[in-house]
């Protein structure tokens, strides 16, 4: 479980997020956790609108961790990617890159995609 605490001018929330079973748990509460994540009210919201990245933030040290830093790792996945931003690969035929790449792997046999 990971601790989040959102810190505002009068003193904070916390949420709480599990990671169980390939699903998300999310409600407030302060009970220990593997991990806590302690940051301002306006980097939570850049993190939950995509416009900031958390592992930019904690090398920015605008942003502070305790306890398992790799849960952070699976954590910041939950986060959406900056508006706007998508595939490279879209942008210069990505398609048939992907046509190609299903076709290959089609061919291959089981022992080879392993």
């Amino acid at each position: 479980m990971v601790l989040i605490k959102v810190e505002k001018g009068d003193g904070g929330e916390f949420w709480r997020v599990a990671m169980r079973d390939r699903a998300v748990v999310v409600d407030r509460g302060s009970e220990p956790a593997d991990a806590t994540v302690v940051l301002s009210a306006d980097l939570f919201h850049d993190l939950i609108t995509g416009a900031d990245q958390l592992i930019a933030a904690l090398l920015r040290n605008e942003a502070t961790v305790v306890g398992e830093v790799a849960l952070l790792l699976v954590f910041r996945r939950f986060f959406p990617s900056a508006p706007g931003s998508g595939d490279p690969r879209d942008v210069v035929g990505g398609s048939r890159w992907r046509e190609r790449m299903d076709e290959t792997v089609a061919r291959s046999t089981p022992a080879e995609r392993a």
